[in-house]
């Protein structure tokens, strides 16, 4: 039944668009009636007609970032995979810092605040990647006196050229020099995409001296035929560098975890984990360490029975445990064994 001009009433009625009119699907007959505006408003007070609910963008996505946010997570620049060059290669990377460089030389030799036998001089230190960006080149040439020493704001004077560890997102030097003024150990955790690695650094004026340390390929030394990277072999790397601290008169220290986001039941968590149980004493919240059960990777275990019904997905998944004759639905055990062999030699 055609109610075009019923729509058009009530939508100018209500101040909304015809597709937001609603017409009571058992009462089209009684609306066809309706001819005029006094009659389309008696519908609407009768509920006939009605304006559509206004939908708007749902923010159940920004709901659950917040939540995770709050979790301490969703704070980091995100997972990055592929190679290191990846994203962008290394000659991209070389373009976009000589170019502007170059074109700031020769500006300033166009306009005469250099001549070309500094051209030329700083031509080839910008070939030979002496500096880092614009800033850096006047700031080298104002310590020269080539150029005017310029007023700035206590804004501009407040930026400088952050170090190259930071501009790559490898180190938090804020977070590190809190560290070192506490002037306690530290258990720094580092994790890769193939190995974990657990050292005990002490502040000197020198430098860091490490007191201890424990790599995932040691492992093997207990014959540890799991990945190197996951979760039980990030418990086991930190349970034996807890052994060597103690052996090194180390009794207490601070985790440092750098710029990983600390998600409860992390790999740095479980490296964490590991040097409590080897007799550490860390300050920590519980509420962070993960489980026995996924220590000792019962998660992987139950993925791998899982997915066995499916052979071809199974095989390329858990490759390098079929290579070492480890059958990843057997990991807690072989855990249990490995762990233990470490106990023994350390005199437990």
């Amino acid at each position: 039944m055609e109610l075009e001009m019923q729509k058009r009433l009530a939508a100018d009625i209500l101040d909304i668009g015809e597709g937001k009119v609603w017409i009571d699907p058992n009462r089209t007959a009684e609306v066809s009636t309706a001819i005029t505006r006094d009659d389309v408003r008696e519908l609407i007070d009768d509920g006939a007609i009605e304006a559509k609910s206004q939908t708007s963008p749902s923010r159940a996505r920004a709901r659950k970032r917040q939540d995770q946010q709050v979790k301490g997570r969703q704070r980091g620049p995100g997972t990055r995979k592929g190679a290191k060059e990846g994203r962008k290669s290394e000659k991209e990377e070389w373009i976009d810092k000589v170019r502007p460089l170059r074109r700031e030389l020769k500006k300033l030799r166009d306009e005469d605040m250099i001549d070309s036998t500094l051209y030329r001089e700083l031509y080839r230190k910008v070939k030979g990647g002496t500096f880092r960006s614009k800033s850096h080149l006047k700031t080298y040439l104002k310590e020269r006196g080539v150029l005017e020493e310029e007023k700035m704001s206590k804004e501009e004077s407040r930026r400088s050229i952050p170090y190259r560890r930071e501009r790559e997102g490898k180190t938090d030097y804020r977070y590190r020099a809190r560290l070192l003024q506490s002037r306690e150990a530290r258990l720094v955790a580092r994790i890769s995409l193939k190995h974990v690695r657990a050292q005990v650094a002490a502040p000197t004026s020198d430098g860091d001296q490490i007191l201890a340390s424990a790599f995932s390929k040691e492992l093997s030394k207990w014959d540890w035929k799991g990945n190197t990277a996951n979760t039980p072999a990030a418990y086991l790397v930190g349970l034996v560098c807890g052994y060597r601290a103690k052996e090194a008169d180390v009794d207490s220290c601070v985790l440092d975890i750098d710029r990983y986001v600390p998600s409860p039941q992390a790999k740095v968590f479980a490296v964490l984990k590991g040097a409590l149980d080897g007799g550490l004493d860390i300050p920590h919240g519980e509420g962070v360490l993960p489980s026995e059960e996924r220590c000792r990777g019962e998660h992987i275990s139950d993925y791998a029975e899982m997915l066995k019904s499916n052979e071809e997905e199974y095989q390329s998944r858990f490759s390098s445990y079929l290579e070492k004759d480890l059958s990843p639905e057997n990991l807690p055990e072989h855990f249990k064994q490995v762990k233990k062999a470490i106990k023994t030699q350390y005199g437990e």
